[in-house]
């Protein structure tokens, strides 16, 4: 039998793996509810099940929405819930990730048959499991608004389990878009089917693990960080002769000029000036392991869509656990000082910093 999420947090103390941390504590305590629920037959009277889940054992199991700051330990408390549920019906995905493979299901239905290709596209994603984990929900696309109330009706109702983490409260998300309205449904979805829970942890988990021993993130963009990268990449590489790669996602091509084998070379231009999407940097990180990037700009508000490609990049990769070089004007906490994105982008400036740490991986 797997550990259950409290006896997985405990031995990860014991060994010095985490620090002890009250907030982080109370939501292993529901995960481990969650879990047990899950997976208990027979549940006693007053068990740690029904204090969490109600009294009646055939009432629907409610989900769990985490949200809190950024580095507070949200992604990693739901990984260590998830990893004690093996051998059930599960998945476990990026949001980003699972909305594009949405689209793309639902598009397939659309040219193949005259049913409701939304509606297929939810009877698969509930039919391949009953527990669906899902991080880092946020919503920018009016196309995905519109459609999340009736996906994840359908998810509930067919007694499929949904973990989301998030760092908005849920009555925040999808602020001041397009036919807000509209996505109001999914909001008291999510209050009526999940247990919203905060972690209010004081502290970014993150900070402090910056290497000094060896950067990967230069700043200013000046002569000495474009030559201190290029050697880094032809350490790399080897001192090879990089070759251009073509990728292909949706339709679109792209070309990066300089990678060898598993490593790329992309200013920040061609990745988030031009019109990529999620899908295109998907497709870039199945085929880079390392990925250097230049000339990354302090942005402002008039760069809309620059900023939200840039988010988006950095989550993709982060999430794949690409190991990351760059060159940027500013520190990731001053790239986006303020706007209408500079929430979002906390979240960012706080995985850049992970990102350029020993303990994050890659390589």
């Amino acid at each position: 039998m797997s550990q259950t999420p409290l006896a997985r947090y405990q031995q990860r103390i014991d060994y010095a793996e985490l620090s002890p941390d009250p907030a982080q504590e109370s939501v292993v305590q529901a995960f481990h509810a969650l879990h047990e629920a899950l997976t208990m037959q027979n549940k006693p009277q007053n068990s740690i099940w029904q204090r969490f889940f109600g009294k009646d054992s055939d009432e629907p199991i409610k989900g769990i929405y985490l949200w809190g700051g950024v580095g507070r330990g949200k992604s990693m408390l739901m990984d260590m819930f998830y990893q004690c549920t093996e051998g059930m019906s599960r998945r476990r995905v990026h949001f980003h990730a699972f909305m594009l493979e949405l689209q793309q299901r639902i598009h397939y239905h659309r040219l193949r048959s005259n049913d409701d290709p939304l509606l297929a596209a939810a009877r698969e994603v509930a039919e391949s499991a009953r527990l669906l984990c899902f991080d880092e929900l946020q919503v920018h696309d009016i196309a995905d608004a519109m459609i999340l109330a009736r996906l994840f009706s359908y998810l509930m109702e067919h007694d499929c389990v949904v973990v989301f983490t998030s760092n908005r409260p849920p009555e925040d998300l999808y602020k001041h878009g397009l036919q807000r309205q509209k996505f109001l449904p999914f909001i008291e979805l999510i209050r009526e089917h999940m247990h919203i829970i905060t972690v209010d942890s004081p502290r970014d988990y993150r900070q402090g693990r910056i290497s000094a021993y060896y950067p990967r993130f230069f700043s200013p963009n000046d002569e000495k960080a474009r030559y201190d990268l290029e050697q880094r990449f032809c350490e790399m590489t080897g001192h090879n002769i990089p070759h251009p790669l073509t990728l292909t996602a949706g339709g679109r091509s792209h070309t990066l000029e300089r990678t060898y084998h598993e490593i790329g070379w992309c200013s920040f231009a061609q990745l988030c000036e031009a019109p990529m999407s999620s899908l295109d940097y998907l497709q870039l990180v199945r085929v880079l392991r390392v990925l250097f990037l230049t000339d990354i700009p302090i942005l402002t508000p008039e760069q809309r869509n620059a900023s939200i490609r840039f988010i988006t990049l950095i989550d993709v990769l982060y999430e794949a656990r690409t190991t990351l070089f760059c060159t940027a004007e500013a520190e990731p906490e001053h790239l986006y000082d303020y706007g209408s994105y500079s929430f979002e982008f906390a979240r960012t400036a706080s995985r850049l910093r992970e990102m350029m740490s020993d303990s994050y991986g890659g390589l």
